[in-house]
């Protein structure tokens, strides 16, 4: 049989599959209540193995049973009203054709599936509210084999759904920055049928499954963070969402005005398409008090607090010049006063440096 490798989230039921239905795989024990998957399926002690937690706080090395599909699956029990998160484990097969929704269905609020060609994709509506749901891709190519955490975030009230892997958001210019900032990039996807919540999940093809969470709340459950290569900075993973980006390693997009990245911004308490360069501004003796310096400054948010750094070369070892300072309100102009006596003989190069 040919493998279209589809999931699919609808507003409406699903016909349920004729073929032995089956329950209790997820959390790795067939003990577990999480029943009413019924269709194609069957349960494997394959262990699931991935790069980032899986959901439910579980481990990778105590997760040893997943559900096998051979056709399809459907489960219609998990979703109670107003249920917008799911959060879950599904295993990367390559297909044999093009992603296409399996014929006959009419009601799909979202779906994913991994193309021919590697990448993930994502059946959505224009992001402008107008035009033909259409397959549109979000990702790389994956590594087929590798289990990957798939996430969604529906937003009833707009129609869209922010969609995640391995809890950094899959931005696309098809995507927008939030429900409603469309102009710009970003991992929410406009839902191609949005006239009520989400009723039923099904998945079609040859592939695996695992521990499946649906939850009622406003956010995605992740609370890691990812540490950027470049600076060591841990950026937590839903400021990256919030902020539409998936890399912290990368140039933020105002880098070509700031010369910041995006792991830079974030210790620095800045957006990242503020247009703010984290620098002093200027620095003069204080009219108030003849024992100080006054360093100025732009708005940062509240993510640190702030030192004032000397040195008497420009690549040389900058030394603290007098304690650290709790940010002012972003945007503003702040000011940051030092004891003229912490300034030592020699020091001509000031910085100021953000602490996490």
């Amino acid at each position: 049989m040919k493998k279209l490798n589809v999931l699919l989230f609808t507003s409406a039921l699903l016909a349920v599959c004729a073929n032995a239905g089956f329950q209790d795989f997820e959390g790795g024990t067939v003990n577990e209540p999480f029943a009413n998957w019924e269709g194609d399926g069957y349960i494997t002690n394959a262990e699931v193995t991935c790069t980032y937690g899986v959901p439910g706080g579980q481990t990778p090395a105590g997760n040893a049973l997943a559900l096998a599909i051979e056709g399809s699956v459907t489960n219609a029990s998990l979703f109670t009203s107003g249920t917008s998160q799911v959060d879950m484990m599904v295993k990367v097969v390559y297909p044999d054709e093009a992603l296409a929704l399996p014929s006959g269905e009419t009601d799909v609020q979202i779906a994913v599936g991994v193309n021919t060609n590697g990448e993930l994709n994502v059946y959505c509506a224009p992001k402008t509210g107008s035009g033909t749901a259409a397959f549109v891709p979000v990702s790389t190519a994956l590594t087929a084999g590798d289990w990957k955490r798939i996430s969604f975030n529906f937003d009833y009230s707009t129609g869209f759904c922010e969609v995640v892997l391995d809890g950094l958001p899959c931005v696309s210019t098809y995507g927008a920055l939030s429900p409603s900032t469309t102009g710009v990039a970003g991992a929410w996807y406009k839902l191609a049928n949005d006239a009520s919540t989400l009723s039923s999940m099904k998945v079609v093809g040859t592939t695996a499954i695992d521990c499946v969470y649906t939850g009622t709340g406003t956010t995605l459950p992740f609370d890691g963070t990812v540490a950027d290569s470049a600076t060591g900075a841990d950026v937590p993973r839903n400021w990256l969402a919030a902020q539409g980006l998936a890399d912290p390693s990368a140039n933020a997009p105002d880098y070509a005005t700031t010369g910041m990245t995006v792991a830079e911004k974030y210790v620095a308490g800045l957006d990242v398409n503020d247009g703010i360069k984290f620098e002093l501004k200027d620095m003069q003796p204080s009219s108030s008090d003849a024992d100080e310096m006054v360093f100025s400054f732009p708005g940062v948010g509240t993510n640190g607090n702030y030192k004032i750094m000397g040195c008497t070369t420009v690549n040389g070892t900058y030394t603290d010049m007098g304690g650290t300072f709790t940010p002012g309100v972003n945007g503003a102009n702040n000011t940051i006063a030092v004891d003229i006596h912490e300034i030592t003989s020699g020091v001509k190069y000031f910085k100021l440096q953000a602490i996490r």
